[in-house]
């Protein structure tokens, strides 16, 4: 059986490659909650987070009310609506990809395929709904069977 430390390193090595040989294009990380996207983007510094990005361009107002919590409805409708806005707007650059949960404007995209098991371990951990991260999943994949892009699958063990 494999380790978590192995495990990430396998996956560490397998993205570093698709990003070498995918130097000059627009490269997408996407996966659902817990799926580790800010975990390993922490491995590439050339890398981008959605969650930063979005940050940054969040109105003030709505960045204090985000920042002080907690989230309403209407809270959460705002940050996905100002997401929605961000994956029209924000240009991933060739050589800095961008690891995100929503669908970006790029060449190429680089599916963290999380298996059940590990899915439910992380958000135990994470205390957040399994629920909540496998639907959305789900509608990643989905959304992914209509998108004409190459679309390039990492599993995630561990």
């Amino acid at each position: 059986m494999i380790d978590k430390t192995e495990a990430d390193r396998n996956t560490i090595q397998k993205l570093r490659q698709i990003f070498y040989e995918n130097s000059n294009k627009r490269i997408l990380v996407l996966g659902t909650t817990c799926a580790g996207k800010t975990t390993l983007a922490e491995s590439f510094p050339e890398c981008l987070d959605q969650d930063e990005i979005c940050w940054a361009l969040l109105p003030k107002e709505l960045e204090e009310k985000l920042r002080t919590g907690p989230w309403t409805q209407e809270m959460i409708e705002s940050w996905n609506t100002h997401v929605e806005n961000a994956t029209q707007t924000v240009e991933i650059e060739a050589g800095r990809p961008l690891f995100a949960g929503s669908i970006f404007k790029s060449d190429i995209i680089v599916y963290l395929n999380i298996n059940e098991k590990t899915l439910r371990e992380r958000t135990k951990k994470r205390n957040i709904e399994y629920e909540t991260a496998a639907n959305y999943n789900n509608i990643i994949k989905e959304k992914l069977k209509s998108i004409n892009l190459p679309v390039i699958v990492v599993d995630i063990y561990i």
